[in-house]
C-alpha cells in the first residue's frame, strides 16, 4: 500500500480529498511498487469500457510495476495481467489503499 502521509505531503492533497483515513488519489501519482484498489474510473468515451474489458474496474487491486517518465506509459499489474496505460488515462483512474472503500457499492 502507498503511504498516505507521504503522498499528502508530496502532492499537497487537499483535506477534502481524504475520505476518513483513506486517501483517494489519481493512479498517476502512485510510485513503483505501490499497491492500491481502483475506486473510480472517470475516463471519457469508450475508454472506460475498454479498461473494464481488460480487467481494470472498481474494486480490483493493482500494483505499479513501472512508472514511466515523460511520455512513457505506466505499467500496472492487475490480476496477473500487466497493462501499459498513458498518463492521461492514469489521471482519470482514482485509487485508494482502503479495500473496504473500493468495494463499497455506495461510493462509486
Amino acid at each position: 500500500m502507498f503511504k498516505d502521509v507521504k503522498l499528502l505531503e508530496k502532492f499537497q492533497v487537499h483535506p477534502d480529498e481524504v475520505n476518513g483515513d483513506a486517501l483517494t488519489i489519481p493512479l498517476a501519482l502512485m510510485e513503483e511498487g505501490d499497491e492500491a484498489y481502483i475506486l473510480k474510473i472517470r475516463c471519457a468515451g469508450n475508454i472506460s469500457s475498454r479498461l473494464i474489458g481488460l480487467g481494470i474496474h472498481p474494486g480490483v487491486k493493482i500494483k505499479v510495476v513501472r512508472k514511466g517518465r515523460g511520455s512513457s506509459p505506466m505499467i500496472i499489474d492487475a490480476d496477473y495481467t500487466r497493462i501499459g496505460l498513458g498518463r492521461s488515462i492514469c489521471r482519470d483512474i482514482l485509487v485508494t489503499a482502503d479495500a473496504g472503500l473500493a468495494l463499497s457499492p455506495n461510493l462509486r
